[in-house]
């Protein structure tokens, strides 16, 4: 059996034009992370995630949609800075994104107090109903998760928006599942690493 290596003077250009690449990802999902958070303080915390949370979907679909049409050789739409687009959405979808975020809010209120009135016991069925809340609980967390890109995606009422979160989140248990364990990754080295 025989080793081929790469021809001679292409697998440094390869490897630097990979890490170059990176590189990139990289800082640009930095300087999102701190657009968002400008864009959190910017509403003064409460009012400002949901807009925020919104217009940093919107920046990471047009990011995805550009570099599948660079790929396609079809270019690259034309676009605002990062800056400039952020604050567009954040401006633009104030009021969808806070009608979006009260219903997230609202339902995990109502799962909070529903956790509340088991954690005191109802009797015979406290397991059973506690068990029914948590996976309640876990299919709010999909939903939560899936319904920024959706409302992003889809230009749709609140309504429709919601019923398309369901159908995509039933529809495709695979993703949801990932989402979800990225997610659950995510929680557990924030809360296992300190600082």
């Amino acid at each position: 059996m025989s080793r081929q290596s790469a021809p001679r003077g292409r697998v440094m250009p390869a490897l630097v034009g990979w890490h170059v690449r990176i590189g990139e990802v990289v800082g640009r999902l930095f300087v999102l992370h701190l657009v968002w958070l400008l864009g959190v303080a910017a509403g003064g915390v409460i009012l400002g995630a949901a807009p925020a949370t919104l217009a940093l979907n919107a920046v990471i679909r047009r990011d995805l949609l550009n570099r599948v049409l660079e790929a396609g050789n079809l270019g690259g739409a034309e676009r605002p800075g990062l800056w400039q687009e952020f604050w567009r959405v954040w401006r633009t979808e104030f009021w969808r994104a806070q009608m979006i975020g009260a219903v997230v809010l609202a339902g995990w209120a109502v799962f909070g107090l529903d956790r509340l009135v088991l954690r005191g016991g109802v009797g015979e069925a406290t397991p059973w109903l506690s068990g029914l809340v948590v996976v309640l609980s876990v299919l709010w967390a999909a939903a939560t998760l899936i319904v920024w890109p959706v409302a992003v995606h889809f230009d749709e009422s609140l309504p429709r928006v919601a019923k398309l979160v369901f159908v995509l989140a039933l529809s495709c248990p695979a993703h949801s599942l990932t989402v979800l364990a990225a997610a659950a990754g995510w929680l557990w080295l924030w809360t296992g690493y300190p600082g």
